[in-house]
């Protein structure tokens, strides 16, 4: 299966119909053509009511990936960092609770990546990466185009007990390590549904 966020609404892309049962205000259809995707990610933008796009396809793969022919494709890469206190480092930026992430430069790895904007974003080191959690995949518009990002995030641990130091130039006003019930509390109640499916 392979989702795709559209401000808060999901596409997806599956073979499994049970999927559907626990679904509101959905819409299905067999996905046949990239001529398609434009058009649904317009219908997915502007329907007030629509809130899952389900494309059944018995092969979601192949699908997947002609679907995101249709789109500049961005690369990022983030992590979800814990302490030696068990807690998670949060980032608030342009009104919401993020976790740190950004473009991949030219000729970096996807882990280099990470961990240079972990350490960016919030002013501390001694980063390890731990495992790859999953990749996110979300659909907006940049320059009058619509863009698919490609966000690969990453399980990591500190030991730097640094005050935190949010990057200011790129919008973020808070840099936070949070407990599970802050998590619950605060973030959960005004983040990303893709940052949600890594929490």
């Amino acid at each position: 299966m392979y989702k795709v966020f559209v401000n808060d609404k999901v596409i997806l892309f599956t073979k499994n119909t049970k999927l559907l049962s626990d679904m509101e205000n959905v819409l299905v259809l067999h996905y046949y053509d990239n001529s398609i995707a434009f058009m649904v990610v317009n219908f997915l933008k502007n329907d007030g009511k629509l809130k899952h796009l389900v494309f059944l396809t018995p092969i979601p793969d192949k699908d997947f990936e002609s679907f995101k022919n249709n789109f500049d494709l961005i690369l990022a890469a983030g992590g979800k960092v814990s302490n030696a206190e068990g807690k998670i480092l949060f980032i608030f930026r342009l009104g919401k609770w993020d976790l740190p992430k950004g473009k991949v430069e030219a000729n970096e790895t996807l882990e280099a990546s990470a961990v240079r904007e972990v350490e960016e974003e919030c002013g501390i080191g001694n980063l390890t990466i731990l495992n790859h959690l999953k990749d996110t995949y979300h659909i907006y518009e940049l320059n009058g185009k619509m863009v698919l990002k490609q966000s690969v995030w990453y399980e990591m641990k500190t030991d730097d007990i640094s005050e935190l130091v949010p990057q200011t130039e790129e919008n973020i006003t808070n840099a936070r390590w949070m407990t599970d019930e802050e998590i619950q509390q605060e973030v959960l109640k005004n983040t990303y549904l893709s940052i949600k499916e890594i929490i």
